[in-house]
């Protein structure tokens, strides 16, 4: 399964972009940030950032995050309701629940 910095590094070699043009491209997402995202250094990416980078890359922000549009893996107001940040503690917690049960 591909990683997140797997997507990032394969769209951004298919734009024809070095990490510093991609870094330039986005303006206020450094080198640094970008190597750390393709090395798998970084492995939680804020909403933002995902946003920034899938419009640089011509991609989704879901495509970028989760390899698969949302859209196409839910009915869309699930995809919404996903992808809205007032709802991001409240799926953050289910998350951390599901992976405590499951490491149980």
């Amino acid at each position: 399964m591909e990683t997140i910095g797997e997507r990032v590094k394969r769209l951004r070699i298919k734009a024809g972009l070095t990490q510093q043009e991609l870094s330039d491209k986005l303006g206020g997402v450094s080198l640094t940030v970008i190597s750390r995202i393709e090395n798998g250094i970084t492995k939680d990416m804020r909403m933002p950032t995902a946003q920034k980078l899938a419009k640089a890359l011509g991609a989704t922000p879901e495509y970028i995050l989760y390899g698969s549009d949302l859209a196409q893996m839910y009915p869309i107001d699930v995809a919404n309701y996903i992808l809205d940040p007032k709802n991001s503690g409240t799926i953050k917690a289910f998350v951390y629940t599901k992976l405590a049960e499951e490491s149980q």
